[in-house]
This record gives structure tokens, sequence and C-alpha cells, in this order.
């Protein structure tokens, strides 16, 4: 997957500055990091998948390299995109007229419940794009002429997975097939289905992949499960998930520093592989921990929220929220670090006697019911001593390291710095200006 650029303006990336005009007419101020992405392969006219969800501004994203070029070509029958409903063709085809609105931008819209014969008047003008569904814009590529299939450069699938699936399929291979190979194409996708991959492989030339989902969005290849137990039998449910599910790849995410630690140590004295890493640990160390993660030297890391936010680590298959986020977005953040790219992933997050009201919050707020996970109570009951006699150990050993202490003074430290230390700038927030993303 390629680095997420970061620039403030449309103008940074070199876009045509009609186009950049057209942007800020709009309230286009800031690119979203979909946006940036493909904005940032604009001389590249490279092949792209994009994973992206709805309120991403995945539209201004392909619509303005494709407008870019087209400026500089002049050419009709220039680029063609796809989508799944009227209503989004119609939304899309909004988008585009009103960004090419002072540049003499021609399209036309090919859907069905309109007469073909206007259409077809339309498509007598020879423009620039055509958005359409499938089933029309099949039926208009074979029976209108004057359509030059040789001039097309671009092809766009947007909502791809749905595209692909059920009805629309043949239609769409219809369309592909008159339309001959040799375009750039972009596939924009909430999901990465067998049906993309199989299309990805014979239509895309070493495409560029980007994954940037909404904020709020949880990956629809997720299975979200809870566990409820008793919270005085935390560490024997977890010993027990872990050997049942044998994960090759997890990672546990607790709420503080000190239990992190006194869960590595007890993971460990079981016979797992784990590491930890939480904002106690200098950041050189936390940064050799994750590569060594990576990289397979341990199958579970143990953290707190400090990892969940933006750390990729390919090949996550299970997230273990042991104790249960403090917000919503800790939750989101959390189980984002698996089912990534495409690939499926699992969270399953404890619930205590003590948790309920809250675990019943956060279902409320990101709108999902998630499935018990069910576990044998006669296999906790075989574990019980075994695992007490390995917590009675690590708690000795934490208490004799004076571990608890280490990490209230290595706090105190943080949140009082040493004095006279330097600061840079003025008050904080000084300078910073209100900056509005697209959401198109």
């Amino acid at each position: 997957m390629e680095a997420h650029a970061e620039k403030s303006s449309f103008r940074d990336f070199g876009l045509d500055e009609s186009l950049v005009e057209a942007c800020e007419k709009m309230g286009l101020v800031t690119p979203t990091p979909i946006q940036g992405d493909i904005l940032a392969q604009l001389q590249r006219k490279k092949d792209i998948v994009a994973v992206s969800g709805t309120g991403t501004g995945k539209t201004v994203a392909y619509a303005l390299p494709i407008l870019h070029h087209l400026l500089k070509d002049d050419k009709y029958f220039y680029a063609l995109v796809l989508l799944p409903t009227r209503e989004l063709a119609q939304q899309v085809h909004a988008v585009f007229a009103e960004l090419g609105k002072e540049v003499g931008l021609r399209t036309s819209l090919l859907i069905g419940g309109v007469d073909v014969v206007i259409q077809g008047k339309m498509l007598a003008s020879r423009p620039h794009v055509i958005i359409g569904t499938p089933g029309r814009v099949a039926h208009h590529l074979k029976n209108t002429k004057g359509i030059t299939l040789e001039t097309f450069r671009y092809l766009v699938l947007d909502e791809c997975d749905r595209l692909l699936d059920g009805d629309f399929e043949g239609e769409v291979k219809e369309v592909l097939g008159l339309l001959g190979d040799k375009k750039n194409t972009f596939l924009i996708t909430a999901t990465i289905t067998k049906r993309v991959l199989q299309l990805k492989e014979k239509l895309l030339l070493k495409p560029l992949h980007f994954e940037t989902l909404s904020s709020e969005t949880i990956s629809p290849n997720l299975l979200q499960n809870y566990a409820y137990l008793p919270n005085r039998h935390k560490e024997v449910y977890l010993y027990e998930i872990v050997r049942k599910l044998g994960i090759s790849k997890a990672i546990i995410f607790v709420s503080t520093c000190l239990g992190s630690e006194k869960l590595e140590k007890l993971l460990t004295a079981l016979g797992e592989t784990v590491c930890v890493i939480h904002g106690g640990k200098p950041q050189g160390e936390r940064t050799a921990i994750i590569e060594g993660f990576r990289a397979g030297s341990k199958n579970i890391l143990i953290a707190t929220d400090v990892v969940a936010r933006g750390i990729d680590i390919p090949h996550t298959k299970l997230i273990l929220n042991y104790d249960l986020p403090e917000t919503h977005k800790d939750y989101i953040h959390r189980v984002g670090r698996t089912a990534r790219a495409g690939q499926s992933g699992r969270s399953i997050t404890f619930v205590t006697q003590y948790d309920v009201q809250d675990f019943q919050r956060l279902e409320a707020r990101i709108s999902t019911r998630m499935e018990e996970y069910k576990i044998d109570p006669q296999a906790i009951q075989e574990l019980i001593d075994t695992v007490s006699a390995a917590k009675r150990e690590t708690d000795a050993a934490v208490k004799e390291e004076g571990l608890g202490q280490k990490l209230k003074d290595l706090k105190a430290r943080k949140k009082n710095p040493r004095h006279g230390a330097k600061s840079f700038g003025g008050k904080k927030g000084s300078g910073s200006a209100s900056k509005k993303h697209s959401r198109v």
C-alpha cells in the first residue's frame, strides 16, 4: 500500500489553476486523504485501486486528475465513469459538471428512465466525459453511431464491488469488452471482493493501492464479537481464547501501562510469545517493538491506545479488547488495526458485569449489535488453577521490581518536564486556520 500524501492545498499538487479555483468555489479547500493520495500521482498516470467509503471525497479524487489531463489533451469521448445506480450516477455527473463549468466541459449522463433518443442527441455533441450505469452505457456503445471508442483515455469503476455483484457483472464485462484495454483505470471500492481482485488482475497494470476509509468507518470485512465474563476470571478467559484461536498475529488492548505490563508477564509465564508497548516506553524502544512484531518475532502484541491510531501492522487477524475502550472512536481505531486492505479480521470485546451499560452505549454509537463469542465453561474451569498460579508469580515479580512505582514516576516526569525547557512558537493554537474538508 502506498504512503499517504500530506499537502494542505489542491494547488500544492500542481493541479491546473482553473480546477483549483473551481474547488475553491465549491468550498473545497483542504484535500481529504483519498484526494491527496490520488492527486499525488497526478503526473504518473498510473492505474489505481482505492478502497474508500462514502464521505471521503472520492468523486473529486478521481475527477480532478481526469479533468487536469483533459485540459491538456482536449479530446472528446475522453473518460467513462460507471456506477451501479442512477442516483449515484446523477451525483457524480453533478460533481463533474460543477468542476468543469468554467472550462467548457461537456458531459453526458446515460441512465435508465431517460429516452435513448434524447441521450443519443446528447452523445452527438461529442462529450468529453460520459457518466452512467452499465446497462445504458453498453446499449449506447453498441447502438449509437459516432462514439469513437479509441479516444477514451480514462475508465472509472466507482463502487466496483457493487458493480460486479449480481445483475451488473455481465453488463460491466460487456462495456469493458467494447472499450478494449490500454485505458488509465480507477477501481474505487468499499471492499476488496474476490470479483474485484479478479478484475484488477485482468484489467490493471501494476496499480497503486490506497486505503482511505472514513474516520467513522469500520471495515465491512471485520467480524465483531463480544465475550461476557466475570471480572475475576478475565485472565483465564483471555488465555483460553488465545489458545483456542491460535491466531498468528493478534493485538490485545488494555487501558493502563501497568495493566499491559502485568498481562505481558502473565502470558509469557503461560508460554505465549508476547511483546508490550505503551506510552511509558521510550520512542526508540516502541519503534523497535513494533518493527519486531511486524517481522513476526512475537505473535501477540499487548498495547494501550498509543498504538491504535494510524499504525499499519499487516496480517493482524485478531483484536482483543481486554479492557473496554473509553469512547466509540477509540474502539474504531483499535479494531481498525485488522481487516485492512480487503483482508478479513475479527475483534472480541470483553464485557464484565461492570461494563454492561458502557458496552451498550458503545454498540449504540457504532450502530452495531455484536454477536456473542461463547466460551466453554468447562474449559475455563480446567484452566483456573494454572492461570491463578501464574498470576501469583507475576504479581510477586511486579511488586519486587517496583514496576508500579516506576511507571508512576515516569508519568509524573512527563507531566512536569524540566524547568526552562524551550518552546517553539506562541500560544497553543495560535496562527491555526480552520480547514474545510471536501466530502463530495
